[in-house]
């Protein structure tokens, strides 16, 4: 049975975008499709499977707003020049519809995140084979005998076995290290002054899971139990029955195309360099 591909495809279009310009003769900006595709032909070969999952954003996760408002606010707080952002948006927006017309297994639902889709996506395949794909670190609490994660800017597999050796904890405690620590890409601050390695050394010191050492840095986790605790539910990830429901919908569906039919879809972005045949076979 072939490992199936999980891929952060909102994560990946962003970065594409950052990173490429390509136009067709027509003026066309082609960069995200090009090398969406790309980096799948990639993954196809690294892996030996095209049985793709590609996840994509809709809005926010409404309990996690109503827990922290200023979840994941980067975005409208300036990062981004508005031209930039109005240029990833419509890649975003052009690589869901070609993916779709292709016939591959696109997900995206209203007020939902690609997070909580591959993390149901992760629960549902749990017996089977699977490697997620994003260079979002918080995926790394999926992992699990069948499960890895793979990072393809450090091009670095994280897996079951060598979990605790590349990250310098146990598994069962990432969620409580990202919550000392805090998820910049998401907007979360965690405990002032607590950085990725005190953090480590506050985890190691626990009696029986909790804080008791009398220690600079432990008491100040103490002192900010409540924002520990905050971090720990936006950042957790689970599976959602209502995702997983819309899930099964749609792998439900019939989804088939020839090759000639997907070849003219490329034709018309004048994309050629890519061998589309191995995502059919």
């Amino acid at each position: 049975m072939k490992k199936k591909i999980i891929i952060d495809a909102q994560n990946l279009v962003w970065r594409v975008a950052m990173s490429l310009s390509l136009h067709s003769t027509d003026g066309t900006d082609v960069s995200s499709l090009y090398g969406t595709l790309l980096s799948l032909s990639s993954w196809e070969k690294m892996f030996t499977s095209n049985d793709f999952y590609l996840c994509f954003d809709f809005g926010r996760n409404p309990e996690r707003l109503s827990l922290y408002p200023n979840y994941k606010k980067r975005e409208k707080d300036g990062d981004y020049d508005e031209t930039v952002l109005k240029r990833i948006y419509s890649q975003v927006r052009m690589c869901e519809d070609v993916l779709n017309e292709l016939k591959f297994l696109v997900f995206k639902f209203p007020d939902t995140e690609a997070d909580d889709i591959i993390s149901t996506l992760s629960f549902m395949f749990s017996s089977e084979q699977c490697v997620i794909i994003s260079t979002d670190g918080d995926f790394l609490q999926l992992i699990s005998p069948n499960i890895d994660v793979y990072h393809p800017i450090k091009k670095e597999l994280y897996t079951f076995e060598n979990f605790e050796e590349k990250l310098g904890l146990k598994l069962e405690d990432f969620v409580l290290y990202r919550s000392l620590v805090g998820d910049t890409s998401d907007n979360i601050p965690g405990v002032s002054g607590i950085g990725p390695a005190r953090a480590k050394k506050v985890i190691a010191s626990r009696v029986n899971g909790k804080f008791i050492e009398n220690s600079t840095w432990t008491n100040r986790v103490r002192e900010n139990l409540e924002i520990v605790e905050r971090n720990m539910k936006l950042i957790k990830l689970g599976y959602h029955t209502d995702i997983g429901s819309k899930i099964r919908e749609i792998l439900r569906q019939e989804r088939t195309i020839s090759l000639r039919e997907a070849s003219r879809v490329l034709e018309r972005y004048q994309i050629s360099s890519i061998d589309i045949t191995k995502f059919y076979t």
